[in-house]
């Protein structure tokens, strides 16, 4: 199968980009000043984050794989997403002004989560609607 350079770049390009601006976002000495304070703020700001980018590494998947079922596309989005956000605290852990966190990495993943719950959802409300 060959996909369109412009196939690429609606649906691939924006996910890559997004994990390009969590790692730099990721890298940064601290973290942007939102206004909010609160405890925890933090993992709220990772399940967002990661949450966006099972959506974009999603539409990526389906993309590039189109054959396959839905459900394996939302595993290997999911794996993919959890992977960055591991990939990520690793990273962040070799950097000297930011630390690694476990627990960053399970609110990666539970916002990947979410987005997949949703989407699985929202699958099977459009299949049966086809019915």
């Amino acid at each position: 199968m060959r996909h369109s350079l412009r196939g690429v770049a609606l649906n691939v390009l924006p996910a890559l980009l997004y994990l390009v601006g969590i790692f730099v976002g990721g890298s940064l000495p601290k973290l942007p000043d939102t206004g909010l304070e609160f405890e925890h703020l933090d993992k709220l700001m990772h399940l967002i984050a990661f949450g966006g980018l099972q959506f974009l590494m999603w539409r990526a998947v389906r993309y590039l794989w189109p054959d396959w079922s839905s459900a394996r596309q939302l595993w290997v989005s999911l794996l993919s997403t959890s992977g960055a956000g591991g990939l990520l605290e690793v990273w962040q852990g070799a950097l000297p002004a930011r630390q690694a966190e476990g627990l960053d990495w399970v609110a990666d993943t539970l916002g990947a989560l979410l987005v997949v719950a949703m989407l699985w959802r929202w699958r099977r409300v459009a299949a049966s609607a086809e019915a």
